[in-house]
């Protein structure tokens, strides 16, 4: 019976404890499946290439992720050949090319998405029993395991293929299925598990040998599923995992249901189970991660230390497992507004919907009691929390609530309930404990009066009138003045008048959200324009540029502080006091730092020297030592994936590299694109490339996040293109290359065509009479021809579109506002007479076509009013009378006003640049409109004739004046974003119209 009632109690203590609210903790990650783009839910193996590319097979085909966007690759579309099942799929990485191994053969990737398929000769595959390939490189061959007939169900034997022939032979000997080979300077060996226990196999030239064997009962894995680190593998043995090892056995620790053991690099294992769970094992200590997770997969730890896992319901990223979060399991809804931390390490969450709640070291959390003075309960409405808190001198807690104070006094134990500091004052937004004072300040808002109160350790309270705005900032700076801050900028506070002054030194930022102040006498400032340092002398330097919300002193060694709402800052003050370098490293949710609001209700540091911030649904916790210890994201080396070219009239193709390891082309050919490959997954969104085309630029140009780079018109000869990558913009990786490419110049300009005109010298002078002749032809030709060019240019200015624009503009605005009319019609005579006067002149100064350009703007201007404006930048090395092509910049105005402006919501700017460049003068037209793309797919009005007139032009120039280099290069822009940002066109002019010699 005493048996039986103890049981009973014993069941009714757990009940009672599985509906016990508490803390739930976690690792922050991401989880990604096909709503992100993942070919299909299961995945199964993943790989990082040495461009930073992630590859994953799944049920459905393969996702190759950049660390934003995932490219599937089919195997009935991408692959038709290898038609196998797709779980059985590795990877491994041979020079730039990524190997696919599949049960039928060998796929070769390389970047840009060629690809060729080696099949298994006759009927074999490689078994599809154990999802992973078994395989091993040694002596430029690849060795693949597990393969049997697929028609005779005969023994397991292997494959070697050939890397350099490309040809498979066949193993002279049978084996059974092995899990996972390595070689060791002692010989190759294999691991072979069945039901008789696991046994560990030694290869020779003519068949294989047991070498040890565990005991019965007991069963290995393979670490990684191949090779793992040295020859390690696990072994399971009733409940106890040991790490095995040239013989000796490391114990593990007691893991129910092993399914898999995975190395990741560093000290770091990954432990799977079939029920679910993963844990860590590393510096021999055993962790649980604390995520649901079905059936891992795979694991692998980037080259920026985030750990991947490969599951049945898509993977997760778990950046690096330095960041942890923390959850309410309540009832209700989570809406954390702050956190703090008290004298027995209880964690206080306030709440705008559940109140206050604490949470043990257990992760227990209870309901604060609370009473009113007169010992009355407060309404639930009543008792709401804010953001914010501070700690005294004798460990009280003080919590901002929307009645005033709370104070919890841990004289009075660790169970003493929450007394009221301010019983008479509303809505408290910040509080700071002064040590000079020993007071607690802190702004308050009642009854929509605003003020600053100050309450004595013996909880007497002073209240000063502050009208300007709300309180939401208190420090005291290193002058020792108190400065207060607010959405109307910051105040000094006279502690013996009670009165505040603003802050009348001219500052950049309108709203000061923060305060702490440094053992130097730094202030620091979150400011809406960024980060701000304040001397002692009262400037200011600015550190960063961004708005932050929240700055917290961190035990003098670090600055820590919330940016944009969305990532974390951590500055090093030791740097800053030794030689004022900055020194910050950033977080955002793609380095683990994923919260709703980063720093919007401040943060607090407990006695462990932990962070946390609230971040709406969740609290996040981290130490900034370990922060700090994180590498920064370096970018990758990037590589040229593909070439490709195209002449005047047709579509770019890609060009295939000779065997001496050049690119030819013909000089027709002359327009190139080149597409770039790497990826981040630390910085995705900050990952940059800058290149430069050698043998034709000399200055490194950079793509603001685009892929591909593009080169109009070149000149004959021979060129290669040098690109870097970067995340920060300013530490660059080692440079890439492409291939050689010649363009090669006309038959006339060769060495043979060269021989032929010396050689026919002497009959060339005797038809001396026949090519002056022949030359007054192609003059008069060229003056044809000309002429043809400038009657379609003013042509172009006169077509009934514009035309009948103008009139109607004028027509309405003498009904409307006859000055400005008589303003539009004196401007259109003016564009007229200048369009007119060039009639004749296939080239004026640079001078008067852009007075001719600025004439059509202002016309423009006149007619949309707001919709766009300008600006002409001409260096002050650029002669305006040099030779230009007439109508030419005017043309490229207008293509920028019909094409980017006409559809654009909001205003748009027009640029105008003209600089030297070199040899060459570079006129430049530059929008920020909707772009070419969009333009086209809306159809936006015009006739496409201006730009063809122009590169009409452009190849008349070319054609009749060999000592000219006139070329047209056009740019799409993008945002940070990656969305259109406009069109760059630049008109690259040497000889005599760049004003060159």
């Amino acid at each position: 019976m005493k048996r039986l009632i103890i049981s009973v109690l014993t069941l009714l203590a757990g009940v009672c404890a599985s509906s016990q609210e508490r803390l739930v903790r976690s690792l922050t990650h991401e989880h990604y499946t096909v709503r992100d783009g993942l070919a299909q839910q299961q995945a199964f193996r993943i790989f990082e290439d040495k461009w930073g590319y992630l590859w994953i097979t799944t049920h459905n085909g393969i996702s190759v992720f950049d660390g934003k966007t995932f490219t599937t690759r089919l195997p009935k579309r991408d692959f038709p050949n290898d038609t196998d099942n797709i779980t059985s799929y590795d990877f491994m990485q041979l020079g730039d090319d990524v190997l696919l191994l599949s049960a039928s053969g060998i796929t070769f990737f390389r970047p840009g998405g060629n690809h060729e398929f080696y099949p298994l000769p006759d009927s074999y595959r490689k078994a599809t029993r154990h999802w992973k390939s078994i395989f091993m490189l040694r002596d430029d061959s690849l060795y693949l395991f597990n393969c049997r007939d697929s028609y005779t169900k005969n023994r397991y034997s292997f494959f070697v293929f050939d890397l350099n022939g490309r040809t498979f032979t066949k193993s002279k000997y049978e084996m059974p299925f092995i899990s996972c080979i390595f070689e060791d300077d002692s010989g190759v060996y294999a691991l072979n598990d069945d039901t008789d226990g696991w046994r560990m196999l030694q290869f020779g030239d003519e068949g294989y040998s047991v070498v040890r064997k565990g005991g019965r009962g007991e069963h290995a894995a393979p670490v990684n599923g191949k090779d793992g680190k040295d020859g390690e593998f696990a072994v399971m043995a009733g409940n106890s995992l040991y790490l095995m090892k040239d013989g000796k056995r490391r114990y593990v620790g007691e893991i129910k249901r092993f399914l898999d053991m995975y190395f990741t690099g560093g000290n770091r294992y990954i432990i799977s189970t079939s029920d679910s769970k993963v844990f860590t094992w590393e510096n021999s200590r055993l962790n649980e991660i604390p995520v649901a997770v079905q059936v891992v997969r795979d694991a692998m730890t980037d080259r920026n230390g985030n750990v991947w896992l490969t599951t049945e319901n898509g993977i997760y990223n778990f950046y690096d497992m330095r960041f942890e979060t923390y959850a309410l399991n309540t009832k209700g809804n989570d809406d954390i507004w702050g956190v703090q931390a008290d004298f027995y390490g209880n964690r206080w969450f306030s709440s705008q919907t559940l109140g206050f709640r604490r949470a043990g070291r257990d992760g227990r959390l209870q309901q604060a009691e609370y009473r009113l003075p007169d010992g009355s309960k407060p309404p639930p409405e009543y008792f709401m929390g804010y953001m914010g808190g501070c700690t005294d001198a004798g460990n009280r807690l003080w919590l901002n609530f929307t009645g005033g104070l709370l104070i919890f006094d841990p004289r009075k134990g660790n169970d003493a309930v929450l007394t009221h500091a301010t019983p008479r004052d509303g809505s408290t937004l910040a509080s700071y404990y002064d040590t000079l004072t020993r007071r607690v300040y802190a702004g308050s808002v009642t009854d929509d009066t605003l003020m600053l109160i100050a309450v004595s350790e013996d909880l007497t309270v002073k209240r000063y009138p502050f009208l300007v705005n709300h309180v939401i900032s208190v420090c005291r700076d290193g002058n020792g003045r108190m400065r207060v801050g607010s959405f109307s900028g910051g105040f000094y506070f006279d502690e013996a008048s009670g009165t505040f002054s603003p802050d009348t030194a001219g500052r950049a930022y309108r709203i000061l959200m923060s305060l702490c102040a440094d053992r130097n006498g730094t202030l620091w400032k979150g400011t809406d324009c960024g980060l701000m340092a304040e001397a002692k002398d009262g400037s200011d330097r600015q550190i960063t540029a961004n708005a932050v919300n929240t700055v917290v002193m961190y035990r003098d060694r670090y600055l820590i502080f919330g940016e944009n709402r969305d990532r974390l800052g951590i500055l090093d003050l030791e740097a800053y006091y030794r030689s004022g370098a900055v020194r910050i490293k950033n977080f955002d949710r793609h380095r683990g730092f994923d919260v709703l609001e980063c720093g919007q209700n401040g943060l607090s540091i407990d006695s462990e020297g932990y962070v946390w911030i609230p971040g709406g649904d969740v609290t996040l916790r981290f130490h900034p030592d370990s922060l700090m210890a994180v590498p920064a994201p370096a970018a990758v080396t990037p590589v040229v994936a593909s070439v490709a070219c195209r002449s005047r009239d047709s579509s770019y193709a890609a060009v295939t590299v000779a065997q001496d390891g050049v690119i030819s082309l013909p000089y027709t050919h002359n327009n190139l694109r080149f597409e770039l490959w790497a990826a981040s997954m630390a910085a995705p969104d900050s990952l940059r490339f800058r290149y430069c085309l050698a043998g034709y630029q000399t200055e490194w140009h950079q793509t603001d996040g685009s892929r591909t780079v593009e080169f109009q018109n070149l000149p004959g000869g021979t060129v290669r293109l040098e690109v870097q990558a970067s995340i920060d913009g300013a530490e660059w990786s080692p440079g890439a290359v492409s291939p050689e490419i010649t363009i090669r110049p006309p038959f006339w300009y060769s060495p043979a065509g060269l021989a032929l005109e010396g050689g026919t010298a002497l009959a060339l002078a005797a038809l001396l009479v026949l090519l002056v002749m022949r030359y007054m032809t192609i003059r008069e030709r060229k003056e044809i021809e000309q002429a043809k060019l400038m009657t379609s240019s003013v042509k172009s200015r006169y077509i009934p579109h514009f035309t009948n624009n103008v009139l109607n503009s004028i027509n309405y605005l003498i009904r409307h506002d006859r000055d400005r009319a008589l303003e539009y019609i004196a401007e259109f005579s003016r564009f007229n007479r200048r369009t007119i006067s060039g009639l004749d002149r296939f080239v004026h100064p640079l001078g008067d076509e852009l007075e001719y350009a600025e004439s059509y703007l202002k016309l423009e201007i006149l007619r949309f009013g707001d919709k766009f404006d300008y600006a002409v930048d001409v260096a002050g090395e650029v002669d305006r009378n040099m030779s230009v092509p007439t109508m030419i910049v005017q043309t490229l105005c207008e293509n920028a006003v019909k094409h980017g402006f006409f559809h654009k919501e909001g205003p748009g700017h027009l640029k105008i640049e003209i600089y030297r460049e070199n040899n060459f003068a570079v006129l430049a037209v530059e929008d920020d409109g909707i772009g070419r793309r969009a333009a086209q797919e809306l159809n936006t009005q015009g006739t496409g004739s201006g730009l063809t007139i122009v590169r009409r032009k452009i190849d008349f120039i070319n054609k009749y004046d060999h000592h000219a280099n006139v070329s047209l290069h056009v740019k799409d822009l993008y945002g940070e974003n990656g969305n259109a940002a406009g069109t760059r066109f630049e008109l690259r002019l040497s000889g005599k119209f760049g004003g060159g010699n």
